[in-house]
């Protein structure tokens, strides 16, 4: 979205990025836009490869898209010396996953809540064996911003990770555990940030934002009633997380490239229904991985109806209405769990 300045009707764009293999980097959704235009990534496998960026005015989607962060990821290079085969760290294997990076030449304290700088994150499934750097699911690089209960919106998410820490405030170091285990089902996010993150009218927020007194610094903690509150964070409740801690390391906490340098053998890593995978019978030997997948649904119809629902998964099968996080449809599965 480069024509930002561009008002006419026939400048709004509304671009969908769709089954597309990442592995091993970074992404990055960048430039200014319009209030209209859409940007949706959809049935996305991200190996080893995080999201973010910063942009401005518009919103980015990331919906049912699968990611896998393993440990490690290494490759076997011949050395120059000898003709034994020698590991090296490939690709320098990301340990964030989404990551929101702020350009502050586009904030003041009055035009921060209308900044456009925001991730709306629903019906992934995301699996993390990482430690490395913290093993943050949610970085948010800059708390000189509206607080990330805003700047995150999130449902319907299947988080599996191997630590407790689900995010961060980088410039303050403030961490956010996954230190509760409530459940609420209320009748809409609104009702959710409401109760536990603002005490005002969610409808007036943004102004509260600009006005409370607890709000002066616009950070996190300072302006939401429970800031240690994780849900509060990554703005949203409907999200169901998993602290698997070591079950994960066997499958994932190491890589060797060969096992995902083609990309059949990418996508049986990030498929929750491939059996195999690294000469492992993956749901046999790990069905928490399976299993977690085939218990959450999640709604398939969001904000602004059918324009963000995505209708198909990786392999073009038809999604329920209610959906499997992730790239993957569970559609019909063996005995086993698999497909």
């Amino acid at each position: 979205h480069r024509d930002w300045s561009n008002r006419s009707p026939d400048a709004f764009d509304h671009l969908r990025v769709d089954r597309n293999i990442f592995s091993m980097g970074m992404t990055k959704n960048s430039s200014p836009g319009n209030p209209e235009d859409t940007t949706v990534y959809s049935n996305n496998l991200y190996l080893s490869s995080n999201v973010g960026g910063y942009w401005q005015n518009y919103r980015p989607f990331w919906i049912h898209n699968s990611f896998v962060l393993p440990e490690k990821v290494e490759r076997h290079i011949e050395s120059d010396h000898s003709n034994q085969n020698m590991p090296d760290s490939y690709g320098k294997a990301t340990y964030r996953g989404f990551h929101l990076i702020d350009n502050n030449r586009s904030y003041s304290k009055e035009n921060a809540p209308y900044s456009g700088i925001r991730m709306n994150i629903f019906n992934n499934s995301f699996i993390s064996a990482t430690t490395r750097g913290g093993g943050y699911l949610f970085t948010d690089k800059n708390e000189n911003s509206i607080p990330s209960g805003i700047r995150f919106s999130t449902a319907g998410n299947l988080f599996l990770i191997s630590s407790d820490r689900v995010a961060k405030i980088t410039s303050s170091g403030q961490l956010f555990m996954n230190n509760n285990n409530k459940h609420e089902n209320f009748s809409s996010r609104i009702n959710f940030i409401h109760k536990y993150c603002f005490g005002e009218d969610v409808n007036n927020v943004f102004q509260h934002i600009i006005t409370n007194q607890n709000c002066q610094d616009l950070s996190l903690s300072g302006c939401m009633l429970n800031g240690l509150e994780y849900q509060c964070f990554i703005g949203g409740h409907e999200n169901k997380l998993i602290n698997l801690e070591e079950k994960l390391y066997p499958l994932f906490n190491k890589i060797n490239y060969e096992d995902v340098d083609s990309p059949v053998e990418v996508i049986n890593a990030l498929n929750p229904f491939s059996n195999t995978f690294k000469k492992t019978e993956k749901c046999i030997n790990y069905p928490v991985i399976s299993n977690s997948h085939q218990e959450k649904n999640a709604a398939s119809f969001h904000a602004m109806e059918y324009r963000y629902r995505v209708h198909r998964d990786f392999f073009g099968r038809p999604r329920y209405v209610r959906s499997t996080p992730g790239a993957f449809e569970k559609g019909f599965l063996n005995s086993d769990g698999c497909k």
